[in-house]
C-alpha cells in the first residue's frame, strides 16, 4: 500500500502543474482535464520503475509523459 500512498502524495503535489501545462497549450478546460487523466495514469502504469529518490527526476519524467500525451 505504500506504492499507491507516493503515488497519490505526487498525484497531489503535481497535478495542478500538469492540469496548466495542458491547459495553456490547448485552451480547452476538458482537453487539459482529459489530458492530465491520461498523463496520470500513464504514470501510474509506469511507476514501479520510476526512480523516486529525486523530485526533481520525477517532475521530469512526469512532463515527458505529458509532453507525448500532448
Amino acid at each position: 500500500m505504500a506504492v499507491a500512498a507516493e503515488f497519490v502524495g505526487f498525484y497531489e503535489r503535481e497535478a495542478k502543474s500538469v492540469l496548466v501545462f495542458f491547459a495553456r497549450r490547448t485552451l480547452d478546460g476538458e482537453v487539459a482535464l482529459d489530458l492530465t487523466a491520461e498523463t496520470f495514469a500513464q504514470a501510474w502504469r509506469g511507476w514501479a520503475r520510476v526512480r523516486t529518490d529525486s523530485a526533481e527526476e520525477m517532475r521530469a519524467w512526469l512532463f515527458t509523459i505529458a509532453r507525448r500525451q500532448l
